[in-house]
């Protein structure tokens, strides 16, 4: 791994990475023959999850898009058409983004640097692969990763404990084991089945 980012393929087929606690994406790119990128210089599509006090949060249609005249890349968020013109041009919000300056510029440069280590990965071939876990870089990932097993394994364990039925065990009942699942079997029932073993 060359970069900052651990990035791997999810379902979908997007290089998928966290990029800090709330926030991870999956980044889709074009090939250089795409339509999109030759009409619209589309490089790439991005998926922005973000987790919330609410919940889950995904913002779909990122485009990282390069721009010939400035010649940088940048990200352009869905837009929709107001209806209104200012300076004789059509005016367009983003559906989704981040308000204030600071926060599109600190997204942007994090979109981008994912984004350029997919390609530096790409060309050096070891895009998707791991880093080793002795390596000193990886510390802090796996202490984060081990915390955030704990506490699934905490929650798991509570769930299946709040699931498990309640179920009275006497001491006069048997207990038949099958399939390493315990069945009760009353004492009637019980007598009866070792008189007939069939």
């Amino acid at each position: 791994m060359t970069g900052k980012y651990e990035i791997r393929r999810d379902s979908y087929n997007r290089l998928h990475t966290h990029v800090d606690g709330s926030f991870a994406m999956g980044v889709k790119l074009l090939a250089e023959d795409h339509r999109r990128r030759v009409e619209q210089n589309i490089h790439a599509y991005v998926v922005a999850d973000l987790m919330t006090e609410l919940g889950p949060w995904r913002i779909r249609d990122i485009r990282i898009m390069y721009g010939p005249e400035s010649e940088r890349y940048y990200v352009r968020y869905r837009r929709w058409r107001t209806g209104k013109v200012r300076d004789n041009r059509d005016e367009y919000l983003d559906v989704a983004g981040p308000l204030d300056k600071e926060t599109r510029r600190k997204v942007q440069e994090a979109i981008l640097a994912v984004f350029f280590q997919i390609r530096e990965e790409a060309k050096a071939g070891t895009l998707g692969r791991l880093r080793s876990p002795s390596d000193p870089s990886t510390i802090g990932d796996n202490a984060e990763v081990a915390a955030q097993l704990e506490s699934l394994k905490e929650t798991l364990v509570a769930d299946v404990e709040a699931d498990a039925p309640e179920v009275a065990v006497t001491a006069e009942s048997e207990v038949a084991v099958e399939a390493a699942v315990a069945v009760e079997v009353p004492e009637t029932e019980a007598a009866a089945t070792e008189a007939d073993p069939a």
